[in-house]
């Protein structure tokens, strides 16, 4: 919160990504994402980074993604449509 409220004024975009590399292995896993989303705007980041995405989607050779997580999968959803 130091580091934020020192940006405030200065037009400086700051993205939260927190490491989430473990929470998959266990039930409410995309209940921490989501609160960690909500921690991330009421703070006033810019945005928020999901860095462990290479555990949750998978691409194909036809170059479509599919998220092996759905309840992350709703998670994104609700929290990021229509989200400019």
């Amino acid at each position: 919160m130091e580091i934020l409220d020192s940006l405030k004024g200065r037009n400086v975009e700051t993205i939260f990504c927190p490491y989430a590399n473990n929470i998959w292995g266990k039930p409410g896993g995309e209940q921490v994402v989501k609160d960690w989303i909500d921690l991330a705007r009421k703070a006033g980041h810019s945005g928020y980074q999901f860095y462990e995405c290479a555990s949750v989607v998978k691409a194909s050779h036809d170059g479509r993604l599919t998220m092996t997580q759905p309840a992350l999968k709703e998670v994104f959803k609700q929290a990021f449509v229509n989200v400019v």
